[in-house]
């Protein structure tokens, strides 16, 4: 299990400040076991993070460096955002590859507009938006570069682009008629074989082409004949558009998973293409506000079982219970005291119910009467853990009626008192009324037609 992933499409360089990244693995008992960062003086990414079968880790760069940008319209001396990876030995935390973007893709290569960036270290131009690396059984790297509209496979120990799928830089023919190799601004590219591939085809980097639809791909690719097939498309019954993130994730039923990313919604299709699964956890409405994202949703089976123990709120009649990361929990046993030795507390099962979500609400019956404690159960029975010592809270003398007569008397004395006052003042106003002569405002008297023009209104003062 790794780390949590960024939902922001930028270079992650705050102005005036450097951050470092660093990822974790955890195990099914949520501790931590590695924690791994980039080799040299380097700021990591939060974009990918992958732990290979090797036990190795490939990490995300983006490096700030100096460039020639006046052939694309920036400054002569420019700052440059070039994308890296690094993959690191999990035991010994030696450096085993580095590979950069630069050695094999010029500024000219990208799609997106440098206007005014590139001017300083903290607004440099992202000429690739590396996004994701993946890496086969025969060793090769498998990277998604955004802006450049490519994925492109990598000898792993040379360095050499073996090829490039898409872009300016494209090196086959489309057996699709373009719809194996026109796919722009995409993620997660994935091997799915070793001539085959899959990516999510954002499609769009904005609002402003409203036709665009997002959809996941598997590619074929015939090495000899340098041909590109489409070999299925994944698309959304509402043709959703996200301008960022998402993933596509083949099971091992041979189902597809696709991570809308920017859009609040997953996807599982059957291997054929029909839709079994189709979530929305965020209003569709909104989906190209972002304001509800997720880069990228997996499905696996996770059996987790925290070292911590469940946790509780007491109340006179019930305990709450929920136990964070725990997944094999299927029912809640409550044992009580027996009331006799207190050195050495003997319990005995008074009840048990099922786990009903995160929480679970548990009458107490009249068995327990002072200490007590909660077992997590799994579905064969087994003990999987248990809390601390508890106490029943003592009920409250006379019942809740007192407690509500208090507070119905607050509620009358401060009405009460607001009509009072209310009442005194509408009063004392009316009275000010009624007996002053004078005031900031005084009635207009009006000319009498008998009158001189010498006569006047009187106006407020």
């Amino acid at each position: 299990m790794v780390h949590g992933k960024s939902y922001t499409e930028l270079p992650h360089h705050d102005s005036g400040s450097l951050i470092c990244i660093v990822q974790s693995q955890l195990d099914s008992t949520y501790t931590q076991k590695y924690v791994v960062s980039p080799i040299g003086v380097y700021d990591g990414d939060l974009h990918d993070f992958q732990i290979t079968s090797n036990d190795t880790a490939i990490l995300m760069i983006y490096d700030p460096i100096l460039m020639d940008l006046s052939s694309i319209g920036g400054p002569e001396l420019g700052w440059f955002y070039d994308g890296m990876f690094q993959e690191i030995n999990l035991e010994t935390g030696e450096l085993l590859f580095q590979w950069r973007v630069s050695d094999f893709y010029h500024p000219s290569d990208s799609y997106h507009p440098i206007e005014d960036s590139g001017q300083t270290r903290t607004s440099g131009y992202d000429h690739s938006h590396i996004n994701s690396v993946d890496k086969d059984d025969q060793g090769r790297y498998l990277i998604s570069m955004r802006h450049l509209h490519t994925v492109a496979c990598i000898d792993g120990t040379t360095g050499d682009v073996l090829w490039s799928l898409g872009g300016k830089r494209n090196n086959f023919a489309d057996a699709s008629d373009g719809a194996a190799t026109n796919f722009s601004w995409q993620h997660d590219a994935r091997w799915q074989g070793p001539n085959r591939l899959s990516l999510f085809d954002n499609a769009a980097y904005n609002n402003n082409n409203l036709s665009a639809v997002s959809r996941g791909m598997i590619v074929d690719l015939n090495m000899e004949a340098r041909q590109a097939t489409l070999a299925q498309s994944f698309d959304h019954p509402h043709d959703i558009m996200a301008l960022s993130q998402g993933n596509v994730q083949v099971l091992d039923t041979g189902n597809v998973l696709v991570g809308w990313g920017h859009s609040a919604a997953f996807t599982e299709f059957s291997a054929e293409g029909d839709i079994v699964c189709n979530v929305h956890f965020g209003a569709s409405a909104f989906f190209t506000f972002g304001r509800v994202v997720s880069y990228r949703v997996f499905k696996f089976d996770w059996v987790g079982n925290p070292l911590t123990i469940p946790d509780t709120a007491i109340t006179p009649e019930s305990v709450f219970i929920s136990w964070n990361g725990a997944t094999e929990v299927a029912e809640w046993r409550v044992e009580a005291w027996d009331g006799e030795d207190v050195r050495n507390m003997t319990f005995t099962a008074v009840d048990q119910i099922p786990r009903t979500g995160f929480e679970t609400e548990i009458p107490l019956t009249s068995e327990v009467d002072s200490f007590f404690r909660v077992r997590a159960i799994d579905s064969n029975g087994e003990s999987l853990g248990v809390t601390g010592l508890l106490q029943r809270l003592p009920a409250l003398s006379g019942g809740s009626p007192h407690i509500s007569l208090w507070a119905l008397w607050s509620i009358l004395f401060v009405v009460l008192v607001g009509l009072l006052c209310g009442v005194y003042f509408a009063i004392h106003r009316r009275l000010r009324q009624g007996f002053s002569s004078s005031g900031p405002y005084q009635l207009v008297s009006h000319k009498d037609e008998n009158e001189g023009d010498e006569e006047h209104d009187r106006l407020p003062l």
